[in-house]
């Protein structure tokens, strides 16, 4: 075994803030616990200094010094769109790292790390948080016996404002909708049906991209997902029917959630609250693997790979939908736009980074004015698309 001296949390946004303060619950006295972020170091030193932390936890602005032979991993948990580029250098410097989803955005990049670490003999693994949650393990359960599954109806949807973890929980509006949530859905189906590969047949576009229904067809069964951001509610619910019409339902929209058995309802999870979070299970499993253990077979990058493959199929079918959707509800001179056509537009301007109010605003105004009454790539690629800055944790 490797004695961890150091562990680095690349990001400075919510989940990374919750993963320093599960690891520092986790690791003995004496490791050291830091975060980089370059565009948020100010900011998560005052929160850092404002918290109740076992240790001192250092804000640094730049990229760590990695060295495999100190006993260090990394925890990359930035932009999705910066996280190849984190994940490359920590494999490239032979420190084992976990990355939060999406393992990146393109297929073509999640292959190259794999690759990349399996040639260097890297620990990698993609952050399944979902697949450490015990309530999941038992509806697992519930369907070993359920042979007769023929379809999966998945519903994940969040309301437009949310509090989690003590902190308001946003997304990442230049991420689409299928990018930020597939890599959560396709693991989850993947654990639940193990040994079957993922196949997009059918998306249908709503909201301007805020909620999509895609088909897939996982092995023989069919799965429908309804994905929503904005909604009404927070829901977590996985419905699979028999070809009798029977079912086994877990809904987990406050955790634990509840279990339908076929007859009735039960708690999803008895020890929720007495043993550890799926958060801190998984960070644990990782900081043991990290030090030489075993591995987790819940860190398979074959699940990352799957979702990255259903991601690509879905962004082709994604960006001729959204051309469609605009057509048919821009009007020739546009100059108020609708909740729907609004969020459209700042998931495309900020496809490359956030952007301040202002900016977005002026960006939006140009979208506009230059409308040229269709929908084509000129205009897309010409509207203010190129100019300003975006923030990024890109180091």
């Amino acid at each position: 075994m490797i004695e961890l001296s150091q562990v680095f949390v690349i990001g400075g946004g919510r989940w990374a803030r919750v993963f320093a303060g599960v690891l520092d619950t986790l690791l003995p006295e004496g490791v050291d616990l830091t975060m980089h972020s370059s565009a948020h170091s100010r900011e998560l030193s005052f929160w850092a200094d404002s918290g109740t932390f076992r240790r001192q936890v250092r804000c640094i602005a730049k990229w760590p010094e990695l060295d495999a032979s100190a006993g260090c991993a990394v925890l990359v948990v930035n932009a999705a769109r910066d996280h190849a580029d984190a994940v490359r250098k920590a494999i490239g410097a032979g420190v084992p790292v976990l990355v939060e989803k999406p393992i990146a955005l393109t297929l073509q990049q999640v292959e190259d790390l794999v690759s990349f670490a399996c040639s260097r003999n890297v620990r990698f693994a993609p952050a399944h948080v979902f697949l450490f949650a015990r309530y999941l393990e038992h509806f697992r359960m519930q369907l070993a016996s359920f042979s007769e599954a023929v379809n999966v109806s998945f519903r994940w949807a969040d309301p437009s404002a949310e509090t989690r973890y003590g902190e308001k929980k946003q997304y990442d509006p230049g991420v689409p909708i299928y990018a930020d949530w597939l890599p959560h859905v396709i693991s989850i189906l993947g654990y639940l049906f193990p040994g079957t590969n993922a196949q997009l047949l059918h998306l249908e576009f709503l909201r301007g991209g805020a909620r999509l229904r895609l088909t897939l067809l996982l092995g023989g069964l069919t799965c429908d997902i309804d994905m929503e951001r904005d909604g009404q509610v927070r829901e977590r619910r996985i419905e699979v029917r028999s070809a009798k019409g029977n079912e086994k339902v877990l809904d987990f929209s406050v955790e634990p959630g509840i279990i339908f058995d076929g007859k009735v309802w039960h708690e999803a999870d008895p020890d929720w609250g007495k043993a550890l979070s799926p958060v801190a299970a998984m960070l644990a499993s990782f900081l043991e693997w990290a030090s030489g253990g075993a591995n987790d077979s819940r860190f398979d990058v074959g699940l990352g790979i799957m979702a990255s493959s259903v991601i690509e199929e879905s962004g082709v079918m994604y960006q001729a939908a959204q051309h469609r959707w605009l057509t048919e509800h821009l009007p020739c001179s546009p100059d108020v736009l609708d909740k729907d056509t609004d969020y459209l537009f700042r998931e495309i301007l900020q496809g490359a980074g956030r952007l301040n109010q202002p900016e977005l605003d002026r960006r939006i105004g140009v979208m506009l004015s230059s409308y040229p009454g269709c929908v084509d790539d000129e205009w897309l690629s010409n509207a203010g698309l190129n100019d300003g800055e975006a923030s990024s944790d890109s180091f």
